[in-house]
């Protein structure tokens, strides 16, 4: 075989890389995950398990426990797939190897760091590999201490090791946290937990931090939670549970029952404007930073607002003149590929959201879907709602019960009217509002 195809292969790989180290003493090895066998976790599985036997078995190890492993998980990515989990179930694979193997372990997930790819060489930098790689290394040094070494510092990432089910709440415990558990970067709102009921459908979930050890999940409209899980998803960029070392809690999923996963719907917050995205699904190439809403009709600035709002981090400040129509639209963009689209709807009975009328003008507010077989033809839903002229949040909820090809949703537009032509108003606390779990006729 031409040397492009044979230094691939493991005898090569072996021969000319670790057989040259034969019976060196070594403490622990830092194994930074590659990518290019995702697709294949069970044979990953056997084939990693293997790789740590023999290196034991080549190298003069250390430790009376063995040559210690301390795994990268990959980072977020969408790879051009149908699934949204494909990454997840990798990830969730090394976490098995982990508890599997004898020898010290520790992993690390890094789905927290910066995804930019600023001031990279055209010609060899690719969105699968993020440039930040010197706070891996911190996060490494930090867990080899105290894995290894006997220091006050963490041995590994904190794993979710308890749920107990109160009534409708779940309380998740976790180890090792080391001082506590906090969220990571600026904000107040818990991000990146599902939970599932009796119908095994997850959707997102309100999570709390209790006292910076316990997690509180819940969704109020699930009674009688079966199962969760944290940042099960290939893009899991948005989740923000870390501990106060500094190392993001490992992904999961409490159950492997089979079960609807959702893909996030981080857009319903009205917290952020860009979104880390692959927007092609033939060029992977092009991920980056997209904007995650826009402007459907009319003319408008659209600005996330700290201070005024109704749930979470922000709400969206709209600044408009409308069109000809006495009309201004605002869309999130859905349509990305690694959103993988459509939408699917087909679980909920209704889509709720709030508006604050600062500027005290009468408005109208109307939803129009695009569903089914045509994407970009719009359907304006019978429900029109007036927003009255007060300075209070105003609560407005569209059925789409009877919205034909809901399962296959590919637009969501706000639609305001405003005869003055112009104005302003605040947008938050967009919900997709679920059917009850006993079953709704117009669900069949």
């Amino acid at each position: 075989e031409d040397w492009e195809t044979a230094h691939y292969q493991p005898a090569a790989l072996y021969n000319s890389k670790i057989a040259p180290l034969l019976s060196v003493a070594v403490r622990g090895v830092l194994w930074y995950q590659g990518e290019s066998d995702y697709q294949y976790p069970e044979y990953y599985k056997s084939a990693l398990q293997a790789l740590v036997k023999d290196w034991n078995r080549v190298f003069r190890p250390v430790n009376k426990k063995g040559l210690a492993f301390l795994f990268v998980q990959l980072a977020p990515y969408y790879y051009g797939h149908k699934s949204f989990t494909r990454l997840a179930e990798f990830n969730e694979m090394l976490v098995s190897v982990r508890h599997a193997l004898t020898c010290p372990t520790a992993l690390l997930p890094v789905y927290d760091l910066p995804l930019d790819f600023a001031g990279a060489p055209e010609d060899w930098r690719h969105p699968i590999h993020p440039t930040t790689k010197l706070p891996i290394g911190q996060r490494l040094e930090q867990m080899a201490l105290g894995l290894l070494y006997q220091r006050k510092a963490p041995h590994s990432a904190p794993e979710c090791t308890d749920i107990e089910i109160v009534g409708n709440k779940m309380l998740l415990s976790f180890d090792p946290i080391g001082e506590g558990l906090r969220l990571s970067g600026s904000g107040d709102r818990l991000r990146g937990f599902s939970i599932c009921g009796s119908d095994r459908v997850f959707v997102e979930a309100q999570a709390r931090i209790l006292y910076g050890v316990r997690v509180m999940v819940w969704h109020d409209q699930i009674k009688d939670p079966q199962a969760v899980t944290y940042a099960f998803a290939d893009m899991n960029h948005e989740a923000n549970l870390i501990s106060r070392d500094h190392l993001p809690v490992v992904p999961f999923r409490s159950d492997r029952f089979a079960s609807r996963y959702c893909p996030p719907t981080e857009w319903t917050h009205c917290e952020s404007l860009q979104v880390w995205c692959c927007p092609d699904q033939d060029d992977v190439a092009k991920t980056g930073w997209l904007p995650r809403w826009r402007v459907e009709r009319g003319q408008g600035d659209l600005v996330v607002e700290p201070a005024n709002k109704a749930e979470g981090d922000g709400s969206f400040f709209l600044r408009y003149g409308t069109d000809a129509h006495m009309e201004v639209g605002l869309e999130p963009l859905l349509q990305y590929a690694s959103l993988f689209p459509p939408l699917d709807l087909s679980d909920y009975a209704a889509v709720s959201l709030s508006l604050f009328n600062t500027d005290q003008h009468m408005k109208a507010v109307r939803l129009a879907v695009a569903a089914g077989a045509d994407k970009e033809a719009l359907l304006v839903l019978p429900d029109r709602f007036v927003v009255i002229p007060a300075l209070r949040w105003q609560h407005f909820t569209f059925s789409i019960k009877s919205l034909p090809g809901r399962s296959q949703t590919y637009r969501l537009v706000l639609v305001f009217e405003d005869k003055k032509k112009k104005g302003e108003l605040y947008i938050d606390k967009i919900n997709l509002v679920r059917f009850e779990q006993s079953m709704d006729p117009a669900r069949q």
